[in-house]
């Protein structure tokens, strides 16, 4: 990752985490009263909600909420709405059972709609700011795709319709130097002029589509100019959506697993938490 989205991602993490303190804070304000109550102290709810908002963006940060690409509004939604609540729920053990007065539903349903409001607006501050970014290219990799066939095609065509994806296509470099056009993208010469590609061009990140047998020359290069490496599975003729990666005694694998085609509804629901949530294919 570049380090300027480095740098985004980091301010993100802490912006999310004071709105969400604030949230809190302004949720006892107007509940309570912005004074300190002899009923319910304001330094033991603090504290509580520090906690609370720490245990919050631990939640999102092992869900992958802050990783790149952003994905759709519905995961980050999910992904939201999990970690508010493991924070609402150290808050409630931390104050309220410890307590055992005032429990203020109210003030929990305040928080989580303040908070939902403020991170949505920070949502849409990083999505502007990414798709600001693609926009000048001045961050995101250049990237040179090494193979001319239809995943490529449709690779380029996700590419350039995804405003939130930090690629930049700088061309296509034709393993068999058979092809005469690749979903527009400028044909750059077959392998032998692969490291004249990388230079001239300022590459910083490579995909194969093709060429499997060229594979090992390819990360030596990218080794060698210090270049993102990547591979899509087509590359080993695996339909995409039928892999996975898994451990095995530790060991990292691409687990292929058969799904049925067509199936809507419940059965959708169920593999996606099977495959996505507790890691069974």
């Amino acid at each position: 990752m570049p380090k300027p989205l480095l740098w985004l991602r980091t301010a993100q993490i802490a912006l999310d985490a004071g709105l969400l303190y604030a949230a809190w804070l302004l949720a006892y304000g107007l509940r309570v009263g912005f004074f300190f109550s002899t009923d319910f102290p304001f330094p033991p709810y603090a504290g509580a909600a520090l906690l609370g908002t720490a245990a919050t963006v631990l939640t999102w940060l092992s869900l992958g909420r802050y990783s790149l690409p952003l994905g759709s509004w519905w995961r980050r939604g999910w992904q939201v709405a999990v970690g508010l609540g493991a924070g609402v729920a150290l808050v409630i053990l931390l104050y309220y059972f410890q307590r055992q007065l005032f429990f203020s539903r109210l003030l929990l349903l305040m928080v989580l709609g303040g908070a939902g409001v403020l991170l949505a607006l920070s949502e849409w501050a990083l999505r502007w700011l990414v798709a600001r970014a693609r926009a000048t290219g001045r961050y995101g990799h250049r990237t040179l795709v090494v193979g001319a066939n239809r995943t490529t095609e449709s690779l380029l065509r996700q590419i350039s319709t995804d405003p939130h994806c930090l690629h930049r296509v700088i061309g296509v470099i034709d393993p068999y130097g058979v092809a005469q056009s690749v979903a527009g993208a400028p044909l750059l010469g077959k392998l032998n002029q692969l490291e004249s590609a990388v230079s001239q061009h300022r590459v910083t990140s490579i995909v194969q589509t093709d060429g499997f047998e060229h594979t090992l020359s390819l990360i030596g290069l990218c080794q060698q100019h210090d270049l993102k490496y990547q591979f899509v599975p087509a590359l080993r003729g695996v339909p995409d959506d039928n892999i996975r990666i898994r451990k095995l005694a530790y060991t990292p694998v691409i687990s292929f697993v058969e799904r049925t085609d067509g199936r809507r509804g419940w059965y959708r629901l169920v593999d996606w938490a099977l495959r996505d949530v507790l890691g069974v294919d």
